[in-house]
């Protein structure tokens, strides 16, 4: 069975076995569950699985208007299902932009994970800049983009 989108719910991170990066990620917020909560009323979330396991929980909040970023919390079963799991990004990332007016699409990755920088680059992002010091421990991150170009 290929893997299905459906609306995330916020006890879909529990029921997944988290990569490393996306748990040390989540063990830097103060509040996590209000964090997630927050980022799914401010856009679109959804829980990619594969029949009842979770995947991933891939969401799009709206920044200002026309402005939004993607973020994502994989779980183990990306590695099992790579494309597929691309496919179902593609398709997030394309209703994004037909959903309304969004000229901007915007994603965060660190930039010594050179996998997520290539698979970020395949989805069709641009590297547009580092943040430095951007986390809490002071890493620096990269700022990837998808601009549409239309009039102005």
């Amino acid at each position: 069975m290929k893997l299905h989108l459906e609306p995330m719910k916020i006890q879909d991170i529990l029921a997944m076995k988290l990569r490393d990066r996306d748990r040390d990620m989540i063990s830097t917020m103060d509040d996590w569950v209000g964090t997630i909560w927050d980022m799914m009323k401010r856009g679109h979330a959804y829980t990619i699985y594969h029949d009842q396991d979770v995947v991933a929980c891939v969401g799009v909040i709206s920044i200002v208007s026309g402005v939004a970023e993607i973020w994502a919390i994989t779980g183990e079963l990306v590695e099992k299902y790579p494309k597929d799991f691309h496919k179902q990004c593609m398709s997030i990332i394309a209703e994004a932009f037909e959903k309304g007016t969004l000229h901007r699409l915007q994603c965060i990755a660190e930039v010594d994970y050179e996998r997520t920088i290539k698979w970020l680059e395949r989805l069709g992002f641009e590297r547009e800049a580092t943040l430095q010091n951007y986390t809490p421990d002071q890493k620096d991150m990269y700022i990837y983009t998808i601009i549409r170009k239309g009039d102005k």
